[in-house]
């Protein structure tokens, strides 16, 4: 359910490739960080090809996605990202720790009135 973020993170095992060749990850590293559009091979779980490379017999039809997706982070980089999105959120919460957060949040939805006032 998370693959597809973590994919999108220079460090997933996911091959790297520039324009269609596949490189090596030192030097996929250093064009990343010169901007060069490096992408990975994204392949879901539920995808026919990962139910054969994990050994499964019986093959059920896929619901999953298969497709190159573009590297846009460090793993570090996203976890500081989300981080302060946590943070961001239990501030709205009123909670300071994971305890006071998880399962004791309070919700307050907004009038279509005031939505109206903020997406102008």
């Amino acid at each position: 359910m998370i693959g597809s973020i973590f994919n999108k993170a220079f460090e997933s095992c996911a091959d790297n490739y520039l324009y269609g060749i596949k490189l090596y990850n030192n030097i996929a590293r250093f064009l990343f960080k010169k901007r060069f559009p490096i992408k990975k091979h994204y392949r879901g779980m539920s995808t026919k090809a990962v139910q054969k490379v994990l050994g499964k017999t019986n093959v059920k039809t896929s619901e999953g996605v298969h497709r190159f997706r573009k590297v846009e982070y460090f793993l570090s980089g996203w976890v500081e990202n989300f981080n302060h999105y946590l943070r961001s959120a239990m501030s709205y919460t009123n909670s300071r720790t994971l305890i006071d957060f998880i399962g004791k949040a309070e919700f307050i939805f907004i009038s279509e009135q005031s939505y109206k006032r903020f997406d102008k």
